[in-house]
């Protein structure tokens, strides 16, 4: 979610935004973001996933093919 949200803040804004500028930005409107956000849709899942140790692979991966 970060790297796309900063993906399109600096398309907004027409620079390249330092830490420290997209961090006050994901400071201030991280529940705005992510409540919007396809990523806040797998929110209740999180704790099975990382106790399963899948949440670094890709769905894909987890599909029989």
């Amino acid at each position: 979610m970060r790297k796309v949200t900063r993906k399109y803040l600096e398309e907004l804004f027409g620079k390249e935004l330092t830490e420290e500028e997209f961090d006050d930005v994901m400071d201030e409107y991280h529940d705005e973001l992510y409540d919007g956000s396809i990523a806040y849709e797998f929110f209740w899942y999180e704790t099975g996933i990382e106790f399963t140790g899948i949440q670094n692979m890709k769905l894909s991966e987890l599909v029989e093919k």
